[in-house]
């Protein structure tokens, strides 16, 4: 198998294997001649099966998306910022509030997790920018709609500019922009020269902006 994949399986194994009880000459056999990586733990003659446990929360923790925003969740606090409440804002909430809570599910001893929201709404570019103002504690993240207006400056093109000029660099938070593809090029340009982190046309390419706004530190999305 080794000789058949080439030289990249010494870096990368091609599997994972669960398995009791195997000594460091199983496991560095395994890993040489099958590119299997074994996960393995010592059962105290069968009777301790808590390395298995352990194993499978780990996997959880890396697999379960809604385990993984809800542990970057846990203490951060979102503004949301959409002039009618538009289904895509309640398809990201919905998503999000889920993960917050399987996350509370699972880390019972974790005791930075609580049952409150971690959504706050505005309406408006203007409630949004008194919020931030206001607020004693800042946003961990701002998502707005791009928000174009009968008269004046879309909604987005308001908030980005009042992080530039209105409000101290204490209180400012990084800004994603989730709004309708159209004229999405132009846009796009428009509200990242004014420092916004991205433009987001689908819930995946919202979420994937999320994550990487919160991810630990060294861990790549």
């Amino acid at each position: 198998i080794m000789s058949m994949l080439g030289e990249d399986i010494k870096r990368h194994p091609i599997a994972y294997a669960i398995t009791p009880d195997k000594s460091t000459q199983h496991a560095a056999f395994f890993r040489r001649h099958e590119g299997v990586h074994l996960l393995t733990w010592d059962t105290q003659n069968g009777v301790d099966f808590s390395g298995l446990e352990k194993y499978l929360m780990k996997i959880n923790e890396q697999t379960n998306p809604l385990y993984r925003f809800g542990r970057m969740l846990k203490d951060k606090r979102i503004l949301w910022v959409d002039s009618s409440r538009s289904q895509e804002y309640q398809n990201v909430a919905d998503f999000l509030e889920k993960a917050k809570a399987e996350y509370k599910k699972s880390a019972v001893m974790d005791s930075a997790v609580t049952s409150s929201s971690c959504f706050e709404y505005a309406s408006s570019a203007e409630q949004a920018v008194s919020a931030v103002i206001r607020s004693s504690v800042p946003y961990d993240l701002i998502i707005t709609q791009y928000g174009v207006q009968v008269e004046g400056q879309p909604t987005s093109v308001q908030i980005l500019s009042a992080m530039r000029s209105a409000i101290s660099a204490a209180q400012s938070a990084p800004v994603i922009v989730f709004s309708l593809p159209f004229d999405m090029d132009k846009r796009k340009r428009e509200v990242l020269r004014l420092g916004a982190l991205n433009y987001c046309v689908t819930m995946k390419s919202l979420l994937q902006s999320i994550e990487r706004v919160f991810a630990p530190a060294g861990i790549s999305v």
